[in-house]
């Protein structure tokens, strides 16, 4: 139950309760994929997903805030591992699994990794807006920004000369 979680959203900024599930969902899936694992790490999540909804939280309207947001990003996390689980992946390196955004903790900081672009994450208070409902259209938006954004390394190119006298 949401009461017997490790992750205290009662007294956590949703922010924080929200980047800890990201950052743990990134972690069991890549340990789920190596031992292929991914259908009760599923069904894990889908009882998390039960026990949040089922919470009552009723007249704590910052506290039924907080619960939406770990919802929806649980709904969205059970449909990646869907998409693995359909497409057989057994590999971190797999595209399906390489194109999802990543959070990942290196020692005292986060990092946000998505296909080979890496940004660190630098905690900007978010403040309980309502979160953004993730599709693959979201995903496809993310994917298409992140590498967008990524840092490149430019050369100079020389191509011939073409004269026509």
């Amino acid at each position: 139950t949401v009461s017997e979680s490790p992750l205290d959203i009662v007294n956590n900024p949703s922010q924080i309760s929200c980047l800890s599930e990201l950052v743990n969902f990134s972690e069991m899936t890549n340990s789920c994929i190596a031992k292929n694992k991914l259908s009760p790490y599923k069904q894990e999540l889908t009882k998390k997903l039960d026990s949040y909804v089922s919470y009552n939280s009723v007249g704590n309207n910052l506290l039924q805030q907080k619960i939406k947001a770990l919802v929806l990003d649980i709904i969205h996390n059970i449909d990646v591992l869907e998409e693995l689980i359909k497409n057989g992946v057994n590999s971190v390196s797999a595209w399906q699994w390489f194109k999802q955004l990543k959070f990942r903790m290196a020692s005292d900081t986060c990092n946000i990794h998505m296909c080979s672009a890496e940004f660190l994450y630098t905690y900007e208070y978010q403040g309980n807006a309502q979160k953004l409902v993730h599709t693959p259209l979201t995903d496809k938006c993310y994917l298409t920004l992140t590498q967008g954004m990524k840092p490149v390394s430019y050369t100079h190119l020389t191509l011939p000369t073409i004269c026509s006298v």
